[in-house]
């Protein structure tokens, strides 16, 4: 006896189930069966083996993203409370060559220096470890038809 139609489920749309008062496995299976025989089974989406990496990548880019955001803030807010952000340089961007080499030319004479340039090393880490991810997630951008299709609105 084989299996020759597998369905997988999504268990957050099969409510016909998981809200019925009568619950045991040969109820809940009876239903199941019910529900494929007429095709009514709502699918999880099973991605393919390249797809399941594309969507890792994408995955980790986006904690990489959130990491550098988090970094940043905290170096604004270390500088802040040093009373030290608003004698940087001006800018429209915070992050900028200008004020970055400003921000690492500040010397507390304490161990301030070490938390300032701890956050600041971190945040070059992270923006370094970014690189590969975007390049990847541009390369397979690239060759998608959706993609193509999303450039071409206005």
């Amino acid at each position: 006896m084989g299996y020759g139609d597998i369905t997988v489920a999504h268990p957050k749309e099969l409510s016909y189930i998981t809200k019925s008062k009568k619950k045991n496995d040969r109820v809940d299976s009876l239903k199941l069966a019910k529900l494929h025989l007429v095709g009514m089974i709502p699918e999880s989406n099973l991605l393919d083996p390249e797809d399941r990496i594309f969507r890792d990548l994408l995955i980790q880019r986006v904690k990489l993203g959130r990491s550098i955001s988090s970094t940043k803030n905290s170096i604004i807010g270390y500088l802040k409370r040093e009373d030290i952000f608003n004698s940087l340089p001006e800018g429209t961007d915070n992050f900028s060559a200008k004020r970055r080499k400003s921000m690492k030319e500040i010397r507390f004479g304490n161990q301030k220096d070490l938390v300032l340039s701890t956050m600041m090393d971190r945040l070059e880490f992270s923006e370094k470890q970014i690189i590969p991810f975007e390049t990847e997630i541009r390369k397979k951008a690239r060759d998608s038809d959706d993609v193509k299709l999303l450039m071409t609105i206005p």
